[in-house]
């Protein structure tokens, strides 16, 4: 219910360990945070805002995808 231009909020349904995902996308050149208060482990953030480009959330995604295939 709440909307933002510069960041998404995913819900981590499928309880990703997110300590897991955030090393292996910064080996990529990538970073994401992770929610936090009540929110921490239960969502993470997705940033897109300054000279962020849609490619460059294209291949966030698809690092994020080929990490949930190998778990």
């Amino acid at each position: 219910r709440y909307l933002s231009l510069t960041v998404t909020n995913v819900a981590n349904t499928r309880n990703i360990n997110y300590a897991d995902l955030s090393k292996e996308l910064g080996k990529r050149g990538a970073q994401i945070s992770n929610g936090y208060g009540d929110l921490k482990g239960k969502t993470f953030r997705i940033a897109h805002m300054g000279e962020i480009q849609p490619a460059d959330l294209t291949e966030l995604l698809a690092a994020i995808d080929e990490y949930m295939l190998t778990k």
